[in-house]
């Protein structure tokens, strides 16, 4: 009897386009930072949005408060207009503190 694996691959062959299909912009962006990584730089990798630590609390209540108020949904690609104007404050406040 053949194993999963080998039945799965006499029964998906994938098309010739699919053949031509290479590895995603978020997969070599992982490559590159590992690889720096690697080498001994400092890197840090903004790609998956995974950190490599636990959200702050302050962020957790803002996140529960914010879903309770019935903000559950996508925004705008460049974000909603209370997370733009906050960005610009931040941003004006660190230029001149």
């Amino acid at each position: 009897m053949a194993d999963i694996h080998t039945s799965a691959a006499a029964v998906f062959k994938p098309s010739n386009a699919l053949s031509k299909v290479g590895p995603s912009a978020i997969s070599r962006m992982m490559a590159a930072t590992a690889e720096l990584s690697r080498q001994g730089r400092d890197i840090v990798g903004l790609h998956v949005g995974e950190p490599d630590f636990d959200t702050p609390e302050n962020i957790q209540e803002a996140a529960i408060k914010a879903m309770r108020a019935g903000d559950t949904h996508y925004t705008a690609l460049d974000g909603s207009p209370a997370i733009k104007a906050a960005v610009r404050e931040k941003g004006s406040v660190a230029k001149f503190s």
